[in-house]
């Protein structure tokens, strides 16, 4: 007795704990908040947004190089033996404003990165929801399945009363049981299908599992974030790019200032203590950046190219992905508002010729076939509308929240 009661106590706690990590059903504006707060591309984002913030540290000091400090100690043999000693303190400095310059450069760079952050929010959000669409095409996918079965059930019971009356012929009922199968088969294959895509979303949202809801035709949180004015953070970051490879020729020019170092020197000879204070100057006459100046320039030149290929075509995309998002949306509308209700009302009438020993079950499984297929094309065009809406809001780059 103690056993069984064990066991069900580590059904329901197995229950509760799957339930805990599931979670409540996901709705489209929940995918989209965990797409943007916590699946891992834009996590990894942001902590490159962070790494680049970090160059800040090492910019912002005065100087690259560290203080010299120098020391020599040895006897003097002459007339009498001393013991003599010297060292020396050499401070640099950094001419020609490098720390300012320095620090812009970082700067730029953090500027990129923040916008490839919002730049790879955006693409994930998008690959979020694409896949939130599956799930629910695989969802409704899943319900025609079984509804076929108990369709398939449901013609099968009828071919047997038939036979037993001898209206019908043993064969009848056999092709009866064998639509059962392939419609169980089915439901199979619809169940593998809504595992992958609901396993794809919570790898996409760094989950362990999901469970969602919405409807597949319900496009309404899209077309209100295609209405908004938005600017393509890509674009903003190749923009950044250029003013970085800008920074940094200015960075490569400041190698044409002389390095200078602040010296102090304190020498003991015999009875004698000596103090000196100079400066030693590196001349840049052989190696002035130019290489690195050359480099940053043409980095600067590309990124500009860059820049004007990727706004052309941005009007382009956009155009392109609006006029699909058009035709999509009336594919769905004419066999959502004429192809289906009128497949339905066949589908129903064909069963109820069945049943009155009209047609055959050939006829029958033949309409009920069409009607299934049109069903699932209708599911199909629905999908086919809600990635089109999602093409056409990467292509705008607006931000998706409420």
């Amino acid at each position: 007795m103690s056993h069984r009661w064990f066991v069900c106590l580590l059904v329901v706690c197995t229950g509760v704990s799957s339930a805990l990590a599931e979670g409540p059903p996901l709705s489209l504006g929940r995918v989209v908040e965990l797409a943007r707060t916590q699946a891992p591309a834009t996590v990894i984002a942001r902590a490159r947004t962070e790494e680049a913030r970090a160059g800040l540290v090492g910019a912002s000091r005065f100087a690259t190089r560290n203080p010299v400090l120098e020391a020599d100690v040895g006897p003097r043999w002459s007339d009498g033996r001393s013991t003599d000693a010297q060292a020396s303190l050499s401070v640099p400095l950094d001419l020609g404003g490098r720390r300012d310059k320095r620090v812009s450069l970082v700067e730029a760079e953090i500027r990129r990165e923040q916008h490839l952050a919002r730049d790879a929010e955006r693409l994930t959000i998008g690959i979020a929801v694409t896949t939130y669409y599956q799930a629910l095409y695989a969802d409704r996918r899943y319900a025609l399945a079984e509804e076929r079965v108990r369709l398939a059930e449901s013609a099968e019971a009828t071919a047997r009363q038939r036979n037993r009356a001898g209206d019908v012929a043993e064969f009848e009922v056999n092709l009866a049981r064998g639509e059962v199968a392939r419609a169980k088969s089915g439901v199979a294959a619809a169940q593998s299908e809504q595992t992958r895509a609901r396993g794809k979303l919570a790898v996409t949202l760094g989950l362990s599992s999901v469970s969602i809801v919405g409807e597949l035709g319900d496009r309404s949180f899209l077309d209100i974030a295609v209405a908004k004015a938005g600017t393509r953070a890509d674009l903003r970051a190749v923009a950044e790019e250029v003013q970085l490879a800008q920074s940094e020729a200015t960075v490569a020019r400041s190698g044409r200032w002389p390095s200078l170092d602040v010296r102090f020197t304190y020498e003991h000879e015999r009875d004698t203590d000596i103090v000196l204070g100079g400066i030693a100057i590196a001349i840049p006459l052989v190696e002035r950046g130019q290489g690195d100046e050359a480099r940053a320039r043409a980095r600067a030149n590309r990124a500009a190219a860059e820049l004007a290929t990727r706004t052309a075509w941005v009007g382009t995309e956009v155009s392109g992905a609006r006029n699909t998002y058009a035709s999509a949306i009336t594919a769905a509308r004419i066999l959502e508002t004429d192809a289906v209700p009128l497949s339905l009302e066949n589908e129903t009438a064909a069963a109820a010729s069945y049943r009155a020993g009209k047609i055959d079950l050939g006829s029958l499984l033949l309409i009920r076939r069409e009607a299934l297929d049109t069903r699932r094309e209708h599911l199909d065009r629905l999908l086919d509308a809600a990635f089109a809406a999602v093409d056409l809001w990467i292509a705008r780059g607006t931000d998706p929240g409420p």
